[in-house]
């Protein structure tokens, strides 16, 4: 895909709720270990430009480090 992709995330203490434009790819997982794993193997396999990431009382924190970890543009 372009680099001009975006990936969103929405979270909540519960799960994340993930979108990919233009594509108008969505998904919705755990928000824990698993799910963020899950979410970060479907993030790469598109290879966007960035994901922003909805800061949400500190829930956001996990998934915003996995995501740096793995080289993922991220802004929250």
């Amino acid at each position: 895909m372009s680099k001009k992709t975006w990936g969103a995330v929405d979270v909540s203490k519960p799960s994340l709720d993930a979108a990919v434009e233009p594509s108008a790819q969505r998904w919705k997982v755990s928000n824990n270990r698993l799910g963020i794993r899950e979410m970060i193997k479907r993030v790469k396999a598109i290879n966007p430009a960035g994901v922003v990431v909805e800061g949400t009382g500190g829930w956001e924190k996990s998934s915003v480090k996995a995501l740096a970890k793995v080289q993922v543009p991220v802004r929250d």
